[in-house]
């Protein structure tokens, strides 16, 4: 029983580390194009949009280090963050999310 579940987890962290790979290099043009966007346009409304945009895509990134450090079986590197930083930015997808409904 429990090779079994062994093995399942294994084909799961498999699946989950081949899924991570794919997204990481979605990624990866979405971050390079839009930095390539704010360099050449004028900083007004389009130029925060794609601020919010690029922003989302790093944290996407950093989402897909963690299922890649969780498929190898290593451990992360554990660092502060700023909370308040991060409350921000949720109240700021909370309220564009609530006003383009």
């Amino acid at each position: 029983m429990a090779l079994r579940h062994g093995q399942r987890m294994q084909a799961v962290g498999q699946l989950a580390g081949g899924i991570a790979h794919d997204f990481n290099n979605m990624l990866g043009g979405i971050i390079g194009y839009t930095e390539l966007a704010l360099v050449r346009i004028p900083p007004d409304d389009p130029a925060e949009s794609l601020a919010q945009v690029l922003a989302a895509a790093e944290r996407a990134k950093r989402l897909v280090e963690r299922i890649l450090t969780f498929n190898r079986g290593t451990t992360a590197e554990m660092k502060a963050v700023k909370l308040g930083d991060t409350v921000a930015e949720v109240l700021t997808l909370l309220i564009l999310t609530t006003c383009s409904s």
